[in-house]
């Protein structure tokens, strides 16, 4: 009995591992709670700052316009 529960254990396991093989996971890592509130505060900067800079572009735009 425990012979053959063995040997049907190998054969299950190498069964599961050519399985794994076949179809890989196609799931995304977890990220943690803390590095999503950094990755959210350096997004907010960098749109803040992406903001402020499409201004001053605007601002420089106009005045070459008015300078005409």
């Amino acid at each position: 009995m425990n012979r053959q529960k063995k040997i049907r254990q190998k054969f299950e396991k190498k069964l599961k591992r050519a399985k794994a093989k076949r179809f890989p996971k196609n799931k995304e890592p977890y990220i943690s709670k803390a590095d999503r509130l950094k990755n959210e505060e350096n997004n907010q900067t960098d749109i803040e700052s992406g903001v402020k800079n499409s201004h001053d572009s605007s601002e420089n735009s106009e005045d070459k316009g008015s300078a005409n």
